[in-house]
């Protein structure tokens, strides 16, 4: 039989796995950058390849600077983790290339693959750690 604490847990990691698949669902796929206002937490910091991105303004702009440097923008999740507080989504942005990389001439499709770490803390990412190829 499950103890009231394990359903809180288990409680508590639905709603964990729930808020990371919204953020990047609608946020990142669908280009909902209000959306953010209710996941993010004010005073988040998100390290993007070791980089500090520390408020949710900062944080939108990269974001729009993606979609719009990555023509068909798609975000695919290719697996999500929780354990405890923190998400773990190991992703893959397809599209065709707006600008995004020097390397691959504009308008050829482009892949890029990452895993990114959320803290959760009251409901919202408080602090994420974010690596691309």
């Amino acid at each position: 039989m499950t103890s009231m604490v394990e359903l809180e847990r288990l409680s508590a990691k639905v709603v964990n796995e729930a808020i990371v698949r919204r953020f990047w669902n609608r946020v990142w796929n669908a280009g909902q950058l209000e959306v953010i206002h209710e996941l993010v937490s004010e005073n988040c910091t998100l390290y993007c390849g070791g980089n500090p991105i520390e408020t949710r303004e900062k944080l939108m702009s990269l974001i729009k600077q993606f979609r719009k440097d990555i023509i068909n923008f798609k975000f695919l999740i290719e697996d999500l983790f929780v354990y405890n507080q923190k998400v773990v989504t190991r992703w893959k942005i397809q599209g065709l290339n707006n600008g995004f990389s020097k390397e691959i001439s504009k308008g050829e499709p482009i892949e890029l693959t990452g895993i990114t770490i959320f803290e959760l803390e009251g409901n919202t990412i408080k602090k994420g750690w974010l690596e691309k190829s």
